[in-house]
């Protein structure tokens, strides 16, 4: 296994049939900020007030599906143009039937619905552009704040927890912890994981290469530009008034992909 499977005590094999019950359950949509924080009870401020994963998150989302909605709509005028664009089905077929080949296998399963409108198509951009971007980077931005002190996150137990309270004592809570040499390797992991290394760039909004030509897209893009300084600056205002700053969804520190 990968150098993270072996700091978790379960192993390989506990880790890849977890990962496989929880796949059962997973939906292209809940990649979505939205529907991933309804799902947990999250989109409101009843339950917590102030959550700038959501608050800040939602000014990103909201900047991506404004951008897509305008970028898609330059190459696609109608419905119909979608449908008709056999090489953009293609691509939806193959990440379907390849990406998820277990829905689709056996001589019952059903064949895939074909991409029908501009609507759909934005969606799934917006998904895959935020997943990729805003999402990784406040995942993988913050592992070492919660990894790095391993009692507050330690990766494995080596004792069962206590059952009663008032139990534990320095003595058993420190034999549960990983050893020195877990610590480290976990610490190292994290440490690397959270660091912006030059193969993170370009971020988010900036273009590493010219990829964008078109008058029109370029107009487009210079607007989703606009919308994330604006942004920065909201966070900025924002971290003003907060007890800690929260820094992982500065367009200005989002990485444009997952490269590490």
């Amino acid at each position: 296994g990968s150098i993270l499977e072996s700091l978790f005590s379960i192993g390989d094999e506990a880790i890849k049939g977890l990962a496989q019950s929880e796949y059962k359950k997973w939906k292209f949509q809940d990649l979505g900020l939205p529907a991933s924080l309804q799902k947990r009870s999250l989109d409101g401020e009843e339950y917590l007030p102030e959550y700038p994963y959501r608050d800040d998150g939602l000014l990103v989302w909201a900047a991506l599906v404004d951008f897509m909605r305008e970028y898609v709509r330059i190459y696609y005028s109608s419905d119909q143009a979608v449908m008709d664009d056999k090489e953009l089905q293609a691509w939806y077929i193959e990440a379907l039937k390849v990406g998820h080949q277990h829905l689709y296998e056996g001589p019952d399963a059903p064949e895939p619905d074909p991409l029908i409108d501009i609507n759909t198509l934005c969606k799934i951009l917006v998904y895959l552009v935020w997943t990729t971007s805003a999402q990784n980077t406040a995942i993988t931005r913050g592992n070492y704040e919660a990894y790095g002190f391993v009692a507050n996150r330690p990766a494995c137990l080596h004792a069962p927890l206590p059952r009663e309270k008032g139990t534990c004592t320095q003595e058993t809570f420190m034999k549960m912890l990983p050893n020195r040499g877990e610590t480290t390797t976990l610490c190292t992991f994290m440490a690397w994981m959270s660091a912006q290394t030059p193969l993170a760039e370009p971020i988010l909004g900036v273009q590493g290469e010219e990829h964008i030509l078109d008058p029109e897209a370029l107009d487009a893009y210079d607007r989703f530009q606009d919308a994330l300084r604006t942004i920065q600056h909201s966070i900025h205002t924002r971290n003003n008034s907060r007890g800690l700053a929260y820094d992982y969804l500065l367009p200005g520190k989002i990485t444009n992909g997952v490269a590490h």
